[in-house]
């Protein structure tokens, strides 16, 4: 089976094809050498970049289009491509940004017992703000995990881990979508 040898519709030996595009490859020392000793740009390798120049202009040209954008619009056109995982990407970082700041739904005091001047003790306002904390977590961890649905395949253990948190994170930031505020 090791001894089977894979052949090209044009008869070739694979392995044959294989060596002669490497020797092929090792002839072009110049593009070589600048791809391994230089740094690429805008996704494009380094020969590439000094063969076609043209691009880095190219590529200001729309990163200053999208700074336009973003300036007068709140957001650049590289958003509309996929929105789904831009808010997965920023709505964690928002909502980390919520989590250090006061506010707290009074829904997480509804168990908690108020004095006679209805004022709540540091301690339960602490337990609220834990489980406040709890929520945004995991609202947080499943929009973390939207990204990696794509890593995974569907029938794999960890795609459907990987559901299941951004389906529970979801749930959660539906139910309390109008609370998401300072």
């Amino acid at each position: 089976m090791n001894n089977m040898k894979v052949l090209l519709p044009d008869g070739t030996d694979f392995g044959d094809f294989l060596d002669e595009m490497e020797q092929k490859s090792k002839k072009k020392n110049l593009r070589n050498f600048i791809n391994n000793h230089f740094k690429g740009y805008a996704g494009y390798r380094a020969f590439y970049i000094f063969t076609h120049p043209w691009e880095i202009l190219l590529e200001w040209k729309r990163q200053i289009k999208y700074a336009w954008q973003r300036v007068f619009c709140g957001y650049d056109e590289r958003v509309a491509w996929s929105v789904d995982f831009y808010l997965a990407k920023m709505i964690p970082l928002w909502l980390k940004d919520l989590k250090d700041q006061i506010g707290i739904p009074s829904e997480m005091f509804d168990e908690l017992k108020y004095d006679e001047n209805y004022c709540y003790s540091e301690e339960d306002e602490k337990i609220a703000h834990n489980k406040w904390n709890d929520i945004l977590d995991q609202i947080i961890i499943g929009f973390e995990n939207y990204p990696k649905l794509s890593e995974f395949t569907y029938d794999s253990k960890e795609y459907a881990e990987s559901v299941q948190k951004f389906e529970n994170g979801f749930d959660l930031f539906r139910k309390w979508f109008s609370a998401l505020w300072w």
